[in-house]
């Protein structure tokens, strides 16, 4: 069922102007997003960016 994807719409960014907009994707870019998986009694780290993260969101988004 597609019906449920096209309901999903992204937030309205017209409140943030361009330049603030893209100041503050390219401050976030660099910051590491570390996500610790925990199972068995062994610990896994996952290190993400904001860039890695965006590319995810659109393949989800695509599929």
């Amino acid at each position: 069922d597609d019906s449920s994807n096209s309901s999903i719409t992204p937030p309205p960014s017209k409140s943030l102007s361009t330049s603030t907009l893209t100041t503050t994707n390219n401050a976030l870019s660099h910051i590491p997003i570390v996500l610790q998986l925990s199972s068995n009694n062994t610990e896994q780290t996952l290190i993400l960016t904001i860039d890695q993260l965006s590319c995810v969101c659109e393949a989800i988004q695509q599929s």
